[in-house]
């Protein structure tokens, strides 16, 4: 009867701080997806680390009159 809570370690994680990017990222329809290199934010073993945030997150965070909103929000199917 064990719950995935019971193999989460809060302490081992900071709750706040500034979350830093880095340059390997794509911007595509669903969204930003971000690539790390090995080693970057998980274990040699996994490889490269994918992380796609998805453009409904992004929405309320992107500027009207920005390059990205305009990407986003141009050629929507109706």
């Amino acid at each position: 009867n064990l719950k995935w809570e019971d193999y989460f370690f809060a302490e081992a994680f900071t709750d706040k701080g500034d979350f830093f990017s880095n340059e390997n990222f794509y911007v595509g329809k669903e969204g930003i997806t971000f690539y790390y290199n090995q080693y970057e934010i998980a274990p040699y073993s996994s490889g490269v680390t994918e992380l796609m945030v998805p453009l409904e997150k992004l929405q309320p965070f992107l500027k009207v009159n920005s390059p990205y909103y305009q990407y986003f929000v141009t050629d929507k199917p109706s």
